[in-house]
Order: structure tokens, then sequence, then C-alpha cells
């Protein structure tokens, strides 16, 4: 789904069925065959509007409850990605287990973390917290 879909060249796609776990009654289990029924019919129609296929011969090749595996060529000679791209590595990262916490997330995100902080920076931290919580119960007690 979306409006420009893009893949690393050595991607792979699956393409099956929904599933889901249901436990309850028959009810429940009725109730949760009728919702996957709807999430096929949505991918189905989804998959038909990306590929120019009919929606039967998607639901019969796609949707016949086995994993159906395309390489990122034959998803985009389908229709279901416009673009291949060709994305970089980075290398690996090195003695991660003396990494902090901080570090560790920035590295699997890919994302600048805030700064770790020295206890000086904690103690103002708690300074304001004490001050926002006393400035609370004040106007707390004048309501």
């Amino acid at each position: 789904a979306g409006k420009n879909r893009h893949a690393a060249a050595h991607s792979k796609f699956m393409v099956h069925a929904t599933a889901t776990v249901a436990i309850g009654t028959a009810a429940d289990m009725r109730s949760a065959a009728a919702m996957l029924d709807k999430f096929d019919e949505t991918s189905v129609a989804s998959m038909a509007l990306a590929t120019g296929l009919d929606e039967e011969t998607i639901r019969g090749e796609y949707y016949d409850y086995a994993d159906h595996w395309l390489t990122a060529r034959d998803a985009k000679n389908l229709g279901l990605v416009a673009e291949l791209e060709d994305y970089q590595t980075t290398a690996p990262v090195q003695e991660p287990e003396k990494m902090s916490f901080r570090q560790l997330l920035s590295v699997a995100h890919r994302v600048a973390m805030p700064q770790e902080k020295d206890e000086n920076e904690f103690e103002k931290e708690k300074w304001r917290e004490d001050i926002l919580s006393r400035r609370i119960l004040l106007n707390q007690k004048s309501l």
C-alpha cells in the first residue's frame, strides 16, 4: 500500500492470505473469520490496483492459503513496487557490549539520540521537577 512504493533491490516479498490467532466461542471464531475475509478483500483490491490484474486472478494465484515468495524484480515486474533501490549498508558496529543503551539505540535506529547527561544535569532537572511539583500543589490549593 502507498503512493510511492519502493524496495531494496535484494529484498524478498511474501504474499499470502491474512491470518490471525483467535480464542473464544464459535461466535468469536466466526467473527475472526469474517474479519479475515474483509482484510483479504481489501488486500486483493489493493493488489489489483497496483498490478492491473483482475481480482479473481489475484485471489486464485496469491490468496490460496499458501505463501508465495517473490524477488524484488518479480514484485517490480508485477507492479507491486515502482522502483528498486540499491541501499548501502554500513560497517558492523565494533564492540557493541561497550556501548551505552542510548548509543545502541542510535545505531539500531540510525537516529541521533540526545547526549547522555552528567550528574549536574540530573541535579538541575530534579530541581526543575521539584519547582514544578510545588507550583502544581500551590495551584491546586488555590482552586
